[in-house]
């Protein structure tokens, strides 16, 4: 747990900030994954480079909301949004349990796979898991189908 201004928190650490991950590092998210194909909802696109990450109707429900808002031990601040399934991205960085914001979940920084922006986190725990992704790095793009 990190405590900062009477407030605890859990929190992932991302750990390479502004490089984009080694060509050994990078693992990409199937760019197939079955919830992410057809046309079910508007395209949630990478706000840089307009790849497609997910589709608004994968929203869900984690900790009894869609939206969290958390702070990192850097004091950095990022509003997620928590998504069944997510593509296009690609692994930055190890699996931690460290400062996880969700209890019983390790995590994963995730960056687009084309333009390397950070797009947020892959959460993963013994009942599956989630992508929170950031809000701020995500465009909805109106008529285009992910």
């Amino acid at each position: 747990m990190f405590t900062h201004a009477h407030h605890t928190c859990n929190v992932p650490l991302y750990l390479k900030e502004h490089q984009p991950p080694a060509p050994s590092d990078i693992e990409e998210t199937d760019a197939n994954s079955t919830a992410t194909t057809g046309d079910k909802g508007p395209a949630l696109v990478c706000k840089l480079c307009r790849t497609v990450i997910t589709r608004k109707d994968l929203g869900m429900t984690v900790d009894g909301k869609h939206r969290h808002v958390f702070f990192n031990p850097h004091g950095l601040v990022f509003e997620i949004g928590c998504f069944a399934s997510a593509r296009h991205l690609s692994v930055a960085s190890p699996k931690s349990e460290e400062f996880s914001w969700f209890p019983d979940y390790a995590w994963e920084s995730m960056v687009c796979s084309e333009c390397f922006t950070h797009m947020g986190w892959r959460f993963t725990g013994q009942d599956g898991g989630f992508y929170g992704l950031i809000l701020a790095n995500l465009v909805e793009e109106e008529g285009r189908k992910a």
